[in-house]
């Protein structure tokens, strides 16, 4: 049980890293149409890639854990 609430806050804490810290630093540094990205740019958009990604395999991780353990009818084999 605690190794899944751990997951789930990791998931939420991801989240507000996204929406907090890169997407506005993404839409900040973005260049205007027909202008060369900066460098500033290119690196938050690595970040940003990278916290997307993060938060996508810790989705899945739960939601995988959470369907095995509908199939197999125990929550103690996955989570402890």
């Amino acid at each position: 049980m605690i190794v899944k609430l751990v997951f789930v806050g990791a998931v939420w804490v991801v989240g507000l890293l996204i929406d907090n810290i890169t997407e506005p630093r993404f839409r900040k540094l973005a260049p205007a149409q027909g202008e060369k990205a900066s460098e500033a740019f290119i690196l938050i958009q690595k970040k940003h890639l990278a916290l997307e990604v993060i938060g996508t395999l810790l989705f899945y991780i739960i939601f995988g854990a959470w369907s095995a353990s509908l199939i197999h009818g125990s929550v103690i084999h996955l989570w402890c």
